[in-house]
């Protein structure tokens, strides 16, 4: 939304230049006489402009692009995982930040690029899982989707296919309105308080996203 207000500030720009440009005289003189005083700014500049604009956004935090601390006034965030209500805090595009940033996270440490991911039967599940595993293939993860399993599975599998780590989808004993994403370490067991602070600084700081080239694969685990 701000870079589509950056692009269309500086389009108006660009409209009100040429439109002085073309009608002559007469509007520019108009244009003088009700106080208009803005300085001729060329369509070049303008993009170039905007392209610098758009770039700061960019390179904002995702906390800063969403409002400070207050994207997560509504989820309950540990080393663990992060959890909520569906729809009021909970949303994919929580589920999308901490899964690409986790598995930002667990790829750079370098012993695989293998992510496991598993969910639980909420009617939540399906899409927060689609969502996970587009956002863990998008930092260059492969995927082994093990589908419904219990919490304990995934760990297990995480463990047997010696993968960098593995995100559960499931709010445990919460009730059903409740879904989470729990994260799992090389070792099969949650992460620890060091291994937390590591990754959460990666969610909130600077993801590194792949090219289409480097893009991550999924399978589906059969034993």
């Amino acid at each position: 939304a701000v870079m589509s207000e950056v692009f269309q500030q500086n389009g108006n720009v660009e409209k009100r230049e040429r439109r002085l440009t073309r009608g002559g005289g007469a509007e520019r003189r108009a244009h003088e006489r009700v106080g208009g005083r803005e300085p001729r700014v060329s369509p070049v500049f303008t993009r170039e402009r905007a392209r610098c604009n758009a770039s700061h956004v960019c390179r904002l935090t995702f906390r800063q692009r969403c409002g400070g601390r207050g994207v997560y006034e509504r989820l309950m965030v540990s080393v663990s995982g992060v959890r909520g209500r569906v729809g009021d805090g909970l949303t994919p595009e929580i589920i999308s930040r901490f899964a690409a940033g986790f598995g930002s996270w667990a790829r750079a440490r370098g012993q695989s690029r293998t992510v496991v991911v598993g969910r639980d039967s909420r009617v939540s599940g399906p899409m927060f899982h689609r969502a996970t595993i587009a956002a863990l293939q998008s930092v260059g993860c492969d995927v082994l989707d093990v589908g419904l399993a219990p919490t304990p599975t995934i760990q297990l599998a995480v463990e047997e296919a010696h993968a960098a780590g593995g995100l559960a989808i499931t709010a445990s004993h919460n009730p059903i309105e409740w879904n989470a994403l729990k994260f799992i370490g090389p070792s099969g067991l949650f992460l620890d308080a060091e291994e937390g602070r590591a990754m959460r600084a990666v969610v909130d700081g600077d993801v590194s996203y792949v090219a289409w080239s480097e893009l991550g694969i999924g399978t589906q685990y059969t034993e």
